[in-house]
């Protein structure tokens, strides 16, 4: 399936090119940054993590869905092979 641009990408999943922030299960006390992104090779999208910064998140980010996070987890179910 051809999606086209980038414009097109973002009109079929507008998670792509956001970034959310993910709290550390382990401390509460620190979060990290998430930018989702779409793996070219696989047209799935996945997750660029930052490392953990102690601190509360900025009011401009919202929290990482649960049901996104699972999605960018998971392997796709067919690769273009």
């Amino acid at each position: 399936m051809d999606l086209g641009s980038m414009t097109d990408m973002r009109k079929f999943n507008p998670h792509l090119n956001q970034i959310y922030y993910e709290m550390n299960p382990k401390n509460k006390d620190e979060y990290r940054s998430v930018r989702i992104h779409i793996n070219p090779f696989t047209n799935h999208p996945q997750a660029q993590r930052s490392n953990w910064i102690y601190g509360t998140p900025p009011d401009n980010l919202k929290a990482l869905p649960p049901l996104l996070n699972s999605r960018i987890n998971r392997m796709p179910t067919q690769m273009p092979f």
